[in-house]
């Protein structure tokens, strides 16, 4: 089931049901807008991509195999949607299973395929995420690299967490540049392995300690906003401070930056306003949304890649509303 909300929090649409036919699920992993009038929900059991207007009425739907690439010989991959664009082009990633896993840290690439129904994908290599395997097990090693992205409206761009740089694609997959300095994240300290440690079950500890990097991420987050600036966040060991983005222009061009609210996921940013999950602490997600405020200030010092921030710079946010939907807590199942 989809339920769709204004930006106040208030209901506006609900539809879908469990089932095969148009308009019906197996399973849900997203639901994203790619323009302003339509959402586009991947259903991996299905293998399906289903678009519908914003009340609820079925546009199109189409298979997995006509906006993906065929697979080639091995072992299955794991795909998920990643973005899409009002032109009707979609962004999916697979990881590329090897045959055989080596016991310990070992990487998995991972590909991102851009297509369109009717047109060949084009396949983007290079990428990895980093994994821990265990008595035949596969987990994500503890802050190890993974691959980040983020789809605009004409671009894409993929970010690997151990570096600060951003890849920038066109979406007919085009290189089009990057920015950062490609720095790694800072060296560990013993007082950083300590720090991840004390929240690993006891019992763990051991084993988690063996396959901590030595670096920790550069980077833990990308979005992109409706008005095409990238959003990048800094990684952070400790979840109780603020978080810290920078915002870019699509050139790479640092416009300002921005500290968010220790424990506040952010999912999308539209309207100067942005909209994400925090975790209470008893577990409970809540929604929330921000409302960015623009202000004007002297000249500010260069960032740490020594990218200028100039006089701009986006340093508040107001609160405009936060809590569990109260339209889902009294909702029923799906039929």
């Amino acid at each position: 089931m989809v339920e769709a909300f204004d930006s106040m929090g208030r209901p506006v649409a609900r539809w879908g049901r469990k089932g095969e036919g148009p308009g019906e699920f197996r399973s849900l992993m997203q639901a994203m807008a790619c323009d302003d009038e339509h959402v586009t929900v991947w259903d991996p059991a299905l293998a399906r991509l289903s678009v519908f207007t914003e009340a609820g009425a079925v546009v199109a739907e189409f298979p997995e195999a006509e906006v993906r690439a065929p697979p080639s010989a091995g072992p299955p991959r794991r795909a998920r949607l990643i973005g899409c664009s009002a032109e009707g082009v979609y962004v999916t990633s697979a990881r590329a299973l090897p045959e055989r896993f080596r016991e310990g840290v070992d990487s998995v690439a991972v590909q991102i395929e851009i297509a369109a129904p009717g047109r060949d994908p084009v396949v983007l290599d290079g990428y990895v995420e980093q994994v821990v395997m265990l008595n035949g097990q596969m987990g994500p090693r503890p802050l190890g690299t993974r691959t980040l992205f983020a789809v605009g409206r004409d671009r894409l761009y993929v970010a690997r967490t151990d570096l600060n740089r951003i890849d920038v694609f066109s979406l007919d997959g085009t290189r089009l540049g990057s920015f950062g300095d490609g720095t790694r994240g800072r060296r560990l300290t013993a007082e950083d392995r300590t720090r991840v440690l004390d929240g690993v079950r006891a019992a763990a500890r051991r084993l988690y300690a063996s396959y901590l990097p030595d670096y920790a991420p550069a980077i833990a987050q990308l979005l992109v906003d409706d008005e095409g600036r990238v959003w990048v966040r800094a990684f952070a060991l400790d979840q109780v401070e603020p978080s810290r983005w920078s915002i870019h222009a699509p050139s790479g061009e640092v416009v300002g930056v921005l500290d968010l609210p220790a424990g506040f996921e952010p999912t999308a940013v539209r309207a100067g306003r942005v909209l994400g999950v925090w975790r209470d602490e008893f577990d409970a997600d809540h929604v929330r949304v921000y409302a960015v405020e623009t202000a004007s200030g002297p000249e500010l010092p260069p960032l740490p890649d020594g990218s200028s921030v100039g006089k701009r710079i986006l340093n508040s946010i107001s609160a405009l509303w936060g809590g569990i939907l109260p339209a889902l807590q009294d909702r029923g199942p799906c039929e």
